[in-house]
């Protein structure tokens, strides 16, 4: 990712600023901006907790289904099961995460450098079995022109002008937690 040119970031939830408004005849800097949407987000956020809570969802999103070995899909990674994420949308931590078709554990688009090999153990041998704990991860990042060309405004002779921040998300996994309840699994991984 490249560096960002953000001006300062004067953003304090300790001084509950609930917006930005302009005022008559004063110079307006990115700041200004960057607050203003920097408090929304965060009241979106926020309201999204109240309402949904820590996590939620309205359809099967994210979830694992149709599970085979990558061997079978005629990848080299003998012994590495996969599986496939179910399109659909889910909130976490008060950020809406969405996926338009279904996507395979081991193809995710927000793990660009996925190795089967060292990234997800290899299946238990033939008749044992094992528990493994499955996550979403999710977070957001500045992308700027260097990383989406077409943030270069054409108008003004190719200059970048803002940044965007994009929401990323990926299923983690641990393998073999032995709990099958989410609080006691989470504090082994």
């Amino acid at each position: 990712m490249s560096t960002i040119d953000l001006s300062r970031d004067a953003t304090d939830p300790r001084k509950r600023y609930a917006g930005v408004r302009m005022q008559q005849g004063r110079v307006l800097t990115d700041d200004d901006f960057n607050e203003a949407a920097v408090l929304d987000a965060e009241e979106m956020r926020r309201t999204r907790l109240d309402a949904i809570g820590a996590y939620g969802a309205g359809d099967d999103g994210f979830l694992l289904k149709d599970f085979a070995m990558l061997a079978d899909l005629g990848i080299a990674a003998p012994g590495r099961p996969t599986f496939k994420l179910a399109a659909g949308t889910v909130y976490l931590g008060g950020l809406r995460v969405e996926m338009q078709v279904d996507e395979w554990f081991h193809l995710q688009k927000d793990w660009l450098n996925f190795d089967p090999a060292v990234d997800w153990p290899a299946a238990p041998a033939a008749g044992q079995s094992r528990i493994d704990l499955a996550w979403l991860e999710v977070w957001q990042q500045p992308v700027t022109a260097v990383e989406d060309a077409e943030l270069y405004e054409v108008a003004l002779g190719g200059a970048d002008t803002s940044v965007r921040m994009r929401t990323m998300r990926r299923i983690q996994l641990t393998a073999g937690i032995g709990e099958t309840d989410c609080a006691p699994a989470w504090a082994i991984a």
